[in-house]
């Protein structure tokens, strides 16, 4: 794509087809749209081609994430390249203190999860802001702004934004993150301060929205992003019952999306009766300990009877009275004796779609009866839990959870039984725990629970594993380096899954062993360059080290195969290439209304693809 080197005279056609390409900007702008989702490439070519290094800066810039702790090095970029600066339509603000610690990746090219103190720029947002502002053209409203911070940076969140007034009206989400390296015991000032920080800043951006005819506040968390509750759920002091109570009056109506993860000083009836959003569609609560009025929640459930989406976490004692006409999901990872026939009754009344379902040993069924089938030789399977509970939810699973061994998915699960609903399943999350000392048969037997035989769909797969399941010898990686031990684990798998023929993306959760390599890879690094036994549709690889937050995304490159086959001179099944690592943004889904997306719950957090109306495009952005 270089203007750089000359062409020869005898591909002349071929330069003039080059250049009516490059002379439509419409063109252009199609293939920056589609560049976008890599990100690393729009800078790439922004370097090396003069003709489009305008059209890649401003798609670059349009969808604008801010690290506070590195709003240094973004400032700077955009000092030297000022033009771009008012193209920014989705502005994101992220503390990445605490996401680092519970899954999220910093896209530095610095050393990223290095141990040492991070200070928050806020200066240089103040600057950035400044820079927007004064760029966009005449007539253009401010971007949409998505703010995530820990609590401890509100006061520097409110004071920054009384400078720029009229960007108030444009913030549309708001995350407030609990910081679990304070081990505050009880409130203090500065607890106290921040929260009163917090409200005001809410309160603004309400007025400034009504004001202003903007659309206001649309998304609203608070709590822990982490794969379990940690001990900062059960120390951190509780959320002033002064914020609660003025919660309702500080964020209008149009409030959509509501996620609270509660420490265990936190109480339901504290904030209950004070919420009431005729808008809101998605409720995400988890809580530590038991209200002793039960009845609160049942309430205010009732009065959010439009709700589409509900996940209730700890909570116990409810009646599950409630109609939600519109209910399309639910999931209660919560409950006691007298819930059990409550959430029957619930699942009766909400034929939602099954979609998502777990696979375990509590459920074995005899499959229904063919011809060929006598008495004495029935035939025995396992169905998902709860299956006689939810199978008047409507449409097929898509989306399965197992936890059966890998050897037993494709011979003694319903699936097995029933083609239709094999074909059916676009997403998979599995463990891997190897307790076979033979690896060479746990390795086909990961290629078979997901091979495209059986489950010729399949395009999303979640894997968790421990690098000493996959070894003989724990000790066998001494003597190599954090690189060599990362790029053996990865191999070891990926090389498993080639006959996967629809998988897309691939998540792999590693509770050991990978930690010190993902720590030292860079942006644009490779890994496994030339292996030969990539999946063949596979686009993306996500990695996480399970626990401490340290994570990797790669895009899966192809090469041309050659005629020297896959390794040990082995035929080529799988796609020749090499995963490079890029910026998270590939897994981010920005809405319309500027609200990049970031789920509470870590289950469906682990989760890219859409499988409730089949896998749709990676990355959806407006």
């Amino acid at each position: 794509m270089s203007a750089l080197a000359p062409l020869p005279a005898s591909s002349a056609p071929s330069r003039s087809a080059v250049s009516r390409f490059f002379n439509s900007a419409e063109l252009v702008e199609l293939l920056m749209t589609y560049l976008v989702l890599d990100r690393v490439d729009l800078l790439v070519l922004a370097s090396v081609s003069k003709p489009i290094r305008h059209f890649a800066l401003r798609a670059w810039a349009r969808h604008l994430d801010i690290i506070t702790h590195f709003a240094e090095h973004q400032l700077k970029f955009l000092k030297s390249n000022e033009e771009v600066a008012g193209h920014v339509r989705y502005l994101r603000i992220r503390d990445p203190l605490t996401e680092n610690r519970r899954g999220l990746a910093r896209d530095s090219a610095k050393p990223p999860f290095a141990r040492v103190p991070l200070t928050q720029a806020w200066d240089e947002i103040s600057q950035l802001l400044c820079m927007i502002d004064f760029g966009l053209p005449e007539g253009t409203q401010p971007p949409y702004i998505d703010i995530t911070i820990a609590i401890t940076e509100a006061w520097q969140l409110d004071k920054v934004f009384t400078l720029f007034p009229e960007m108030l009206e444009r913030v549309v989400a708001v995350r407030v993150l609990v910081d679990d390296s304070l081990k505050i015991k009880k409130p203090d000032t500065a607890w106290l301060a921040n929260w009163e920080a917090l409200g005001m800043f809410l309160s603004k951006v309400r007025f400034a929205a009504r004001e202003n005819g903007a659309s206001g506040l649309l998304t609203f968390h608070y709590g822990e992003y982490g794969a379990e509750p940690s001990k900062a759920n059960w120390y951190r002091p509780e959320v002033p019952s002064t914020f609660w109570t003025d919660f309702q009056g500080v964020v209008d109506s149009p409030l959509s999306d509501l996620s609270l993860s509660l420490g265990s000083r936190d109480k339901l009836s504290s904030i209950c009766p004070y919420i009431y959003y005729p808008s809101l569609r998605n409720l995400y609560l988890s809580v530590q300990t038991q209200d002793p009025n039960e009845d609160d929640l049942d309430i205010f459930l009732e009065r959010h009877s439009e709700l589409r989406s509900l996940t209730l976490k700890g909570c116990r004692g409810l009646y599950l009275h409630q109609r939600f006409p519109q209910l399309q999901r639910y999931f209660f990872g919560c409950g006691d004796d007298r819930m059990y026939k409550s959430r029957a009754d619930f699942g009766r009344r909400h034929p939602v779609p099954a979609q998502k379902e777990y696979l375990s040993y509590h459920n074995e069924q005899v499959v229904a009866a063919d011809t060929a089938t006598t008495a004495e030789g029935q035939t025995k399977a396992y169905f998902p839990s709860g299956w006689d509970e939810t199978s008047s939810r409507k449409g097929p699973v898509t989306h399965l959870v197992n936890s059966l061994e890998l050897a037993l998915l494709p011979t003694r699960s319903w699936l097995a039984h029933d083609a239709l609903a094999a074909h059916s399943i676009t997403c998979l999350e599995l463990g891997l725990e190897c307790s076979d000392p033979d690896l060479a048969q746990s390795r086909a037997s990961l290629g078979r629970a997901v091979h495209a035989d059986w489950l010729p769909n399949l395009a999303e797969l979640s894997l968790s594993f421990n690098r000493y399941a996959l070894s003989d010898d724990p000790n066998n990686a001494r003597g190599l380096s954090a690189r060599e031990v990362g790029e053996s684990l990865a191999r070891w798998i990926v090389g498993a899954l080639q006959g996967a023929r629809a998988l897309r993306v691939l998540t792999l959760v590693s509770q050991d062993g990978a930690r010190e390599m993902l720590e030292e890879l860079r942006v644009g690094e490779r890994l496994l360059d030339g292996f030969a036994e990539f999946p063949p549709a596979l686009e993306y690889v996500a990695w996480w080290q399970d626990k401490l937050g340290v994570g990797r995304s790669f895009r899966c490159v192809s090469i041309e195969n050659d005629a020297a086959g896959g390794e040990e001179g082995q035929p080529i099944n799988g796609r020749r290439g090499f995963l490079q690592v890029i910026p998270s943004m590939w897994r981010t889904q920005i809405s319309r209304q500027g609200v990049w997306s970031f789920n509470m719950d870590p289950q469906e957090r682990a989760i890219v693809l859409d499988h409730a109306s089949g896998p749709g495009a990676v990355l959806q952005l407006s």
